[in-house]
């Protein structure tokens, strides 16, 4: 999962001045889940294409296959966990992880 979400910040950031950063915490409204977000400073993608990306074969980019971020909700959602994705208006995009602690 992780894998498939920092090959696709990587690949997304600003071709320009690229920057990725990943953070990890308690979750916040539930001690028992881990919360893990990566941040990338590309375009983020308009609300009503949220969804896209978690589509199978969906992408965005020529010559690539849209399976990477079905794959990663798909794992997140077998740990019992969950994959969003938040645009970020002006910054970029960030995927927030979120998993049991007991996993």
């Amino acid at each position: 999962m992780f894998t498939y979400l920092l090959q696709n910040s990587l690949e997304a950031a600003d071709p320009e001045e690229p920057h990725v950063t990943i953070s990890g915490r308690v979750w916040e409204k539930d001690h028992c889940f881990v919360e893990v977000e990566i941040f990338n400073n590309g375009t983020p993608p308009k609300p009503e294409d949220i969804p896209n990306p978690f589509v199978p074969f969906y992408s965005s980019k020529p010559c690539v296959t849209g399976s990477g971020l079905p794959i990663a909700q798909l794992a997140a959602h077998k740990d019992l966990g969950e994959l969003l994705l938040e645009p970020i208006a002006g910054e970029g995009t960030k995927y927030v992880i979120r998993l049991p602690a007991h996993v």
